[in-house]
Parts: structure tokens; C-alpha cells; sequence
């Protein structure tokens, strides 16, 4: 079988250089996403992340919430089937909250020029756009657990819980999102760096474990 035949399917499909609106090309077409799956756009000084997220969060699930980082031409949406089998996954009747990220120049998020991506980015930049994703995903957690806490009346001087008086703005600021991290490739590294640098700090997020699928390195 010729070589030329065969029917691959490449990952540098996953990666421009351009913006997916730039008025020099045509837009960049994304993904469909499956049903339990949403997209929103984080701003930022450059420009906005892609992030794709599941429709539960923490607040309605026992489970510690799944952030996954792609490698090099890569983007969030090499992770849907990921995102759809764990969050429809019942363990203990609760679904586990799924984010993954696309940094610059991948997926739908903003793309630098193509010398820029390639002498002008640095590890500190791509590790300040998965934080910016973390960010946004423990932000997002700890809303829809103030949301919940509020429903259920746990409000300063107008409700009790186990027979005390609860302040909800306390608890949240308190209380902890867990969180596993999962890296493919680069994306591994990446977390791995975020970790050992403490970037996370002041996030009120608790990592509870990192899984590394054929990072660089590997070896931790």
C-alpha cells in the first residue's frame, strides 16, 4: 500500500497561524461539540482562550474536576471523547466537571503571527495561558457552589445549616477546588512546570493528582 494512500489523520490540522477572524482569510471553522459540552472564550491582554467545558461542575458533583492541557498542535478539542466519557460517568450518581483549554495559536483560541508563535513564545507565556485556564475553571466551580449554597438558603443571618449560622462569601473563600491535572506531550511538561513553580497560588485550587500521557518529560 502506497504511503500516499493512507487515510491519516494528522494533528498539525489542530494548529494556525492566523486568526480564526481575521479579515485576510476565512474563518477557521471549530469543532461541533457533543451535548453535555460547552465553549466560552476567556479574555485576555492579547487575546481570548478557547476553553471547553462541561456543563457540571464541583458544586453538583462529589468528584475532583478534570483539567486537560494538549501538546504541541493540539487543542482543546482533542480531548472531547475525554470530556463526554468522564462527565457521564456515575459514580456515586454524580458526574465529574471536564475542562480543557487551547492555548495560543491553537484551536479557537487567538493566533500570533507565525514568527511570533515560532521565536516568540515562551514557556512562560504558554504556562500563563493554562493558568489563565485554571483560573477560570476554579472561578466557574466556586460560583456555582455559591449558587447552590444560596439556593438552599445558606445565607448570613437568613439560614442555618447543621444548626449554625452559615456566612456563604466565608465558605467560598475558605473552601478549596480540587482539581487533576492531565497533560499530553509538551502540555505534561507544562503542567509539571506549573507545579514545581507554585503558579497556582492564591487560586484557592487543591491539586489532587497529575496525570502525564506521554509528557516531555516523563520522568516527573
Amino acid at each position: 500500500m502506497s504511503f500516499l494512500n493512507l487515510n491519516l489523520n494528522l494533528t498539525y490540522q489542530n494548529i494556525h497561524f492566523r486568526h480564526p477572524s481575521s479579515s485576510s482569510s476565512l474563518p477557521i471553522p471549530l469543532p461541533p461539540l457533543p451535548p453535555g459540552i460547552s465553549r466560552s472564550f476567556i479574555p485576555t491582554p492579547h487575546g481570548d482562550l478557547e476553553i471547553l467545558h462541561t456543563t457540571t461542575t464541583s458544586s453538583s458533583s462529589q468528584q475532583p474536576a478534570l483539567f486537560f492541557i494538549h501538546g504541541g498542535m493540539g487543542s482543546a478539542s482533542v480531548w472531547l471523547e475525554y470530556l463526554s466519557f468522564f462527565s457521564q460517568q456515575q459514580q456515586q450518581r454524580q458526574n465529574i466537571p471536564c475542562y480543557a483549554i487551547s492555548m495560543r495559536g491553537h484551536g479557537g483560541s487567538w493566533y500570533p503571527s507565525y514568527l511570533r508563535m515560532v521565536y516568540g513564545t515562551t514557556k512562560g507565556d504558554l504556562t500563563g495561558d493554562v493558568v489563565s485556564g485554571i483560573r477560570w475553571a476554579v472561578d466557574r466551580e466556586r460560583g456555582q457552589r455559591k449558587q447552590q449554597q444560596l439556593g438552599r438558603g445558606v445565607i448570613k443571618g437568613q439560614g442555618k445549616e447543621v444548626g449554625k449560622d452559615v456566612d456563604v462569601d466565608h465558605v467560598e473563600r475558605k473552601e478549596e477546588v480540587e482539581m487533576v491535572l492531565i497533560g499530553h506531550s509538551s502540555g505534561g511538561g507544562l503542567a509539571q512546570y506549573i507545579l514545581s513553580a507554585g503558579l497556582l497560588g492564591g487560586l484557592s485550587v487543591k491539586v489532587k493528582g497529575l496525570v502525564l500521557m506521554g509528557a516531555v518529560p516523563g520522568f516527573g
